[in-house]
């Protein structure tokens, strides 16, 4: 993940969720403010999208699923490659989980490379049964709940009291530039305020500053309940608690540039729980009757090296060195 080239991206974020509002200029000089949704609204959005897909199907608009079914039916696409999919899907959330409490940096190269591999071949599976699957009655409410949020939430005005659109068919009957103009506003909202971006302002030094020094609630944060605080709100609480309680726990400074990266940052986190526990483990075998004091799993040289960790290989040669020689029996117990 590349760094941020803006210095006002993480600021003008956090500042946007505060105020629950992002505001973007039109296409006539003056501004579009659109609100942000809070948790009624959301479960306002699922209900409409059920309503939508209902609609559709009543159209005679299939879902993905049928749409699928007729195809492999039809002998344009087949059962195997389906299943197909559903393994490789299956393969990639194994490794990416298997990655998660591996300790080595090489080990999680090599599985990053085999996560690559798979995602190349579903990616081209997927393009090639898209070719058999068109509009399908998910991707048609989706479309209209998108048209229902911008009804709902884009103001001409700072006090959020004038609608641009009054009703759904309001804006569904402008012209196509019109159109256009407002989903692409609403697809740079929905980047702007992605739950990566969120993260990225949640463990931001800007909002762990506040959070060291606030109560870690919505009130204190945004004078508001957690009924009334918006989505954006609630997720970077969670996500900025969550950050401050490892940083507090974190043994040794964390590096800088994590903060700027929310996925490296957990990361490292989990990596150095994993590497201590290791190297406790291996403490305990070196001070015992077990034998070494490290064992070398899957990682390279320098993994283990870097840990402050000693390879057993090099152990024992080390060992037959002093001794003049070591027995059968000797290495076994190594």
């Amino acid at each position: 993940m590349s760094e941020a080239s803006d210095p006002d991206e993480i600021p003008l974020a956090y500042a946007s969720i505060c105020d629950g509002l992002t505001v973007f200029p039109d296409s006539f000089g003056g501004e579009v403010f659109i609100k942000h949704p809070n948790q009624r609204d959301q479960i306002d959005y699922i209900h409409q999208y059920n309503i939508f897909v209902a609609q559709s199907e009543d159209m005679g608009v299939l879902k993905k699923e049928r749409q699928i079914q007729e195809a492999a039916d039809q002998g344009w696409w087949s059962k195997s490659k389906e299943a197909q999919i559903e393994g490789i899907r299956f393969t990639i959330n194994r490794l990416e989980q298997t990655k998660k409490n591996l300790i080595y940096d090489s080990d999680k190269r090599r599985l990053g490379e085999q996560v690559a591999e798979q995602s190349a071949q579903l990616e081209s599976l997927l393009t090639e049964r898209s070719s058999y699957v068109s509009l399908t009655a998910e991707e048609w409410a989706s479309k209209k709940t998108s048209d229902y949020f911008i009804h709902k939430h884009f103001y001409a005005d700072s006090a959020l009291k004038k609608n641009f659109f009054p009703s759904v068919s309001d804006f569904e009957m402008c012209n196509e530039e019109t159109i256009d103009f407002f989903t692409l506003l609403y697809y740079k909202y929905m980047e702007k305020m992605s739950e990566n971006q969120i993260k990225k302002v949640a463990l931001s030094p800007l909002f762990q500053n506040i959070c060291f020094i606030s109560e870690q609630n919505c009130h204190s944060m945004f004078g508001r309940s957690v009924v009334e605080a918006t989505t954006h709100q609630i997720d970077m609480l969670f996500y900025g608690k969550y950050f401050n309680s490892i940083i507090k726990n974190a043994e040794g400074k964390v590096p800088e540039e994590l903060y700027k990266d929310p996925d490296k940052f957990v990361e490292w986190s989990e990596s150095s729980t994993q590497k201590r526990e290791l190297i406790e483990r291996s403490s305990k075998r070196g001070s015992g009757n077990s034998g070494s004091g490290s064992t070398f799993l899957f990682g390279e040289r320098s993994d283990i090296e870097n840990m402050g960790l000693e390879v057993s290989g090099d152990k024992i040669i080390s060992e037959t060195k002093v001794k003049g020689g070591m027995s059968f029996q000797d290495s076994l117990e190594k």
